[in-house]
């Protein structure tokens, strides 16, 4: 597999890229609705009988039920379309209509958000409870127990708390450095987009911060942190594990080992890695994490996640002022005591982070991140039999996505455009890198073919883009990978 080790550089004609046609398919999983059958859809509808069943005592998967079950939208409770929907001739364009879409199946590539697998939207779409309910209790604790395995917190009485919050990553960075970051000095490295985000969170809530900007895809030099940690003392120093603008992984174990040594407490980003990434918080000795649902652990959008020692949270109890509903001592300290949120939560989206925990935690670790990894490693081959060149960093580099160079006649703009007409989603890529590459992720539930569809239409569109500039040059059949110039 060839490996590129910086991007941006200047593209490769598109015609020069082209090459062999991609693989044949292999199978397709495709995921069918429970309890439904093509024989129910077009049995003809039971008279009934004397003496039946009445209404409320009879078989709830009839035909006309099935149907309802299956139609989304307003057509499940209009009670007069399903009924001409009974019909024969109806129900031969039922048929029919099952296997053509009025639009393509959705597939998003992008890192979240993420599509949701059969199993989660069943759950959201089946639960309803009060979020003061001892249901609703249950799920957050289950939902932590199942967070501390994937995260690496093992022992039952550990150190740590789970705080889940109503909001995004971003919510759970900023409860972290509004809460503990304004305890002391604060050291910010940087080398993407998402370490530079964070710099600026830590500086709304803290005058004190210093960062150590390394270049975007290069990774952070041990050396030069422990060099500005000898400068002067921190209170804190905080750190991206996967940044998602580069797919490049830091060196999490390491800064914390200096961090400590140094005495400074560590705060991670972990919220694109958490479910694709090792993560061992106790092995790391990490003092906070956050995270998120809408992205590796394959949920709705919409839940902060930290994770934090209780110590860290102790010492930080005496500072006065903060937020009120970011505070991460009202979150810990409810879930701790009431195994409650303070407000009032995103129901279903909460749902749908415990159905996901659930199948990840079913599926094993290593097996959830072999699958993403075999994703990646595709992709990744593909890539190179196209010719078009991608970010690998060696060990650094993270599976949650592919950084792929755009080729020279072929913008994001129109690769986008096209893609998205084919129902795929994919990203640009952010602040130097715009319009020079673009991600493919393989998080969520994807179905086995849809990277391939995907790079068969990244693949049209090359040769669309060639067709437009009228370029002469023939497409070779064969080519020979080539380093970065």
């Amino acid at each position: 597999m060839r490996r590129v080790t910086a991007l941006g550089q200047p593209p490769m004609a598109t015609a020069d890229l082209l090459e062999r046609p991609m693989p044949d398919a292999v199978e397709v999983l495709f995921d069918v609705a429970p309890g439904i059958t093509l024989e129910a859809i077009c049995a003809p509808p039971r008279a009934a009988a004397v003496g039946s069943q009445s209404r409320s005592d009879r078989r709830p998967n009839s035909s006309l039920e099935q149907i309802d079950s299956y139609l989304p939208g307003p057509g499940r409770r209009d009670e007069a379309f399903r009924r001409r929907l009974s019909g024969r001739r109806n129900r031969r364009f039922l048929l029919s209509s099952l296997g053509r879409s009025r639009s393509p199946r959705p597939i998003l590539l992008c890192p979240g958000p993420v599509l949701l697998s059969p199993y989660v939207m069943r759950a959201v779409r089946n639960t309803n409870i009060g979020h003061r309910e001892p249901e609703f209790s249950t799920l957050l604790l289950e939902s932590s127990a199942m967070l501390r395995a994937i995260v690496g917190i093992g022992r039952a009485e550990s150190s740590y708390q789970v705080a889940l919050i109503t909001g995004s990553g971003t919510a759970a960075n900023e409860a972290v450095l509004a809460s503990i970051g304004r305890r002391g000095p604060i050291l910010v490295l940087t080398n993407g987009e998402f370490g530079e985000r964070l710099l600026a969170t830590a500086r709304q809530h803290n005058p004190d911060v210093s960062e150590l900007r390394c270049a975007w895809q290069q990774g952070i030099r041990l050396d030069q942190v422990e060099a500005e940690l000898r400068r002067r003392h921190f209170h804190l120093v905080v750190v991206v594990h996967h940044e998602t603008s580069t797919g490049m992984l830091n060196p999490i174990a390491a800064i914390a080992e200096l961090a400590h040594r140094y005495g400074a407490l560590i705060a991670v980003d972990a919220i694109s890695s958490i479910g694709a990434e090792v993560i061992a918080v106790e092995e790391w000795d990490i003092d906070v994490m956050t995270g998120t649902s809408g992205k590796a652990l394959s949920a709705m959008p919409g839940v902060g996640i930290v994770v934090v020692k209780t110590s860290v949270l102790e010492q930080s109890a005496s500072v006065s002022g903060g937020p009120r509903y970011l505070s991460l001592h009202a979150h810990c300290r409810s879930m701790r005591d009431q195994a409650q949120t303070p407000n009032t939560p995103a129901v279903h989206v909460f749902v749908s982070l415990h159905a996901a925990l659930r199948e990840h935690s079913r599926s094993g670790e290593a097996a959830v991140r072999a699958v993403i990894n075999s994703r990646a490693a595709y992709v990744r081959n593909q890539l190179t039999r196209m010719g078009l060149e991608y970010a690998d960093y060696g060990e650094a580099t993270s599976n949650v996505l592919t950084c792929v160079s755009l080729p020279k006649d072929l913008s994001f703009e129109t690769l986008t455009s096209h893609l998205k007409s084919k129902g795929i989603i994919i990203y640009n890529g952010k602040g130097s890198l715009a319009g020079k590459i673009f991600q493919i992720a393989h998080i969520g539930a994807l179905r086995n073919n849809d990277s391939r569809d995907a790079l068969g239409h990244v693949r049209a569109a090359m040769r669309q883009a060639v067709s437009i500039t009228g370029q002469s040059r023939p497409i070779p059949v064969e080519r020979q990978p080539r380093g970065v110039s």
